[in-house]
């Protein structure tokens, strides 16, 4: 007969199950990427989990014959004693190994190869550069019937095994072990089975398209539709690295996936899949290619020159990608930790540009990739001042408040829980649309908590702040200048948080990074709460509009 393969699925909507000869495949679910996201290049890793339930029909029944039948008219040998299903997967440009999930054999109860009619594997992991994936679902028939692929799977077991637990990467520095445990595969199945007596059908899933597949359930039944086989989902597994943290299904977008390398070893000895008892991990694998170990002394041994270091993490990066298959999270970890072997702080510094870019600097920091040393570059007393103060007047309103800010801010963080910024809260925000966001903040008063090192702190408080606690307050005389609520000049409001502004700054003592977190009295002390819930902004009798110790610009 040859092989023949029916038309291969390519989104959730693209009209209709294959149907081989004698068997259906209905698809019974089919989900997109969640809420259409699709994951930029190099961000998350990928691999492919195959599910199968098998139905399982009692032997010598009519429904048994029935489902041999079925599974006998896929192919034209007439002494056919043993059907196999499996499955070919495909991330990438890796053919995975053909993997048995299914054998239904003459007169014998139909099996899977796991437990209770079960049977689960996940492909390797893959770094994810919006790659098409796909499997190939395939019927093998012999004549030889009841064959150990059991034995088969168990073979291949230890060799994939000798990696980290469910989670392996292909890889160049992988590729013996993958080609070993394909090796053995293709040449069991091809001995136990006729390739010529086979059919196959195609199935896409996640690719780079917002529409493109990342889990299809499959439902397998006889032809005339009287007898179940089985289930088969399929769906990608994601995660952010191969170290740190889980991974998640299908179901949920990779985007709110978040690791902490705080919590895990390093990644120097990730362990790469091996033959036998030999063992390789990531820093092992350097030492065994002349040109990556001189790179490796260079960065991680010689512990004073600094000289060509810039070239040298270039190239980690490529040996990241290319041997190791990493994506750029687990690829600046690795830089990391070889700079810090090798004490070239001035790599990992914060915003150093030697090593690492901007973008790197940001996955840094959402990833707690690593805890960089502190820039200790520092502004004048002054400097900070007029921050403080353009916080107070509103930035609009002088260029010397402006002056402040670098042209672009690299981040402004908002952890407070207040949706204190909406409009300016990220990255690479630029000074005109963060100058108009910071004026909606109506600072009331301030005090400088350190400023003597990076970053530097300022305890503040809001308007909208103390004129929500003084509004019980309504003795004449006095107004609120920008709520327009009366209250006494002579009442301390008391508030029960201030805001801690974190201000970062550039070699140029221009701020670059702002990062707003709530301070509460407990832990800055009544007395400077106290102050700070003072409503210097009172406009009143005898009680000026500007407060004392805001310091005005220069004339």
């Amino acid at each position: 007969m040859g092989v023949t393969a029916a038309a291969a699925q390519t989104t959730c909507v693209d009209g209709g199950s294959p149907s081989w000869k004698g068997l259906n495949l209905i698809q019974t679910d089919c989900q997109n990427w969640k809420d259409g996201y699709v994951p930029p290049s190099g961000q998350i890793y990928v691999a492919l989990q195959f599910h199968f339930v098998l139905k399982s029909k009692p032997v010598g029944s009519a429904e048994s014959r029935s489902v041999l039948d079925a599974l006998k008219s896929l192919v034209t040998k007439d002494d056919a004693q043993e059907i196999a299903l499996s499955v070919l997967p495909k991330i990438g440009n890796y053919d995975s190994v053909e993997t048995p999930i299914y054998t239904y054999v003459a007169s014998k109860p139909e099996r899977t190869f796991g437990t209770s009619g079960q049977f689960e594997f996940t492909t390797p992991y893959i770094r994810y550069d919006q790659q098409p994936l796909s499997f190939v679902l395939k019927a093998r028939a012999t004549s030889k019937a009841d064959h150990d692929i059991k034995g088969l799977i168990d073979r291949v077991q230890p060799i994939i095994a000798t990696a980290s637990p469910n989670a392996w990467l292909v890889s160049e520095a992988a590729k013996p072990a993958l080609n070993a445990v394909a090796d053995v595969t293709d040449t069991v199945l091809d001995a136990y089975y006729n390739s010529d007596e086979s059919t196959t059908a195609s199935f896409s899933l996640g690719d780079e398209a917002a529409d493109g597949v990342v889990k299809r359930v499959l439902t397998l039944k006889s032809g005339q539709g009287d007898a179940d086989i089985g289930s088969l989902t399929v769906s990608l597994k994601m995660r952010r690295s191969i170290i740190a943290g889980n991974s998640i299904s299908s179901d949920r977008s990779p985007k709110d996936l978040v690791v902490d390398y705080s919590t895990v070893g390093g990644i120097l000895g990730y362990q790469l899949p091996a033959i036998g008892d030999k063992k390789n991990t990531i820093l092992g694998s350097f030492a065994s290619d002349d040109g990556d170990l001189k790179i490796l002394s260079a960065v991680a041994y010689e512990k004073t020159a600094t000289t060509g270091l810039s070239d040298a993490c270039r190239q980690l990066r490529t040996i990241g990608l290319n041997t190791f298959g990493f994506n750029d999270i687990d690829t600046a970890r690795m830089i990391y930790e070889l700079l810090s072997s090798g004490e070239k702080s001035v790599a990992y510094t914060e915003e150093s540009s030697v090593c690492f870019s901007k973008s790197d600097w940001q996955r840094i920091s959402i990833h707690h990739i690593f805890e960089p040393l502190v820039n200790q570059t520092v502004p004048t007393k002054d400097r900070i001042e007029y921050f403080a103060t353009g916080l107070r007047r509103g930035m609009t309103t002088m260029t010397i408040y402006q002056d402040q800010l670098e042209d672009e801010m690299e981040q402004v963080e908002d952890m407070t829980g207040d949706n204190l910024l909406p409009s300016c809260t990220g990255y690479n925000v630029a000074k005109s649309d963060l100058i108009t966001c910071l004026d909606t903040f109506h600072l009331n008063r301030y005090q400088i908590e350190t400023s003597d090192e990076s970053p530097v702190q300022i305890l503040v408080s809001r308007r909208s702040q103390v004129g929500e606690v003084a509004n019980a307050d309504t003795r004449s005389g006095v107004e609120v200048a920008a709520v327009g609520t009366p209250v006494s000049a002579s009442t301390t409001t008391k508030l029960d948080y201030v805001y801690r502004v974190s201000l970062f700054y550039s070699d140029t003592q221009k701020i670059r990074r702002i990062k707003f977190e709530k301070a509460t009295r407990a832990s800055v002390g009544d007395d400077v709460t106290d102050k700070l819930s003072y409503p210097c902004w009172v406009k009143g009798k005898g009680q000026p509009l500007t407060c004392p110790d805001l310091i005005p610009p220069p004339s």
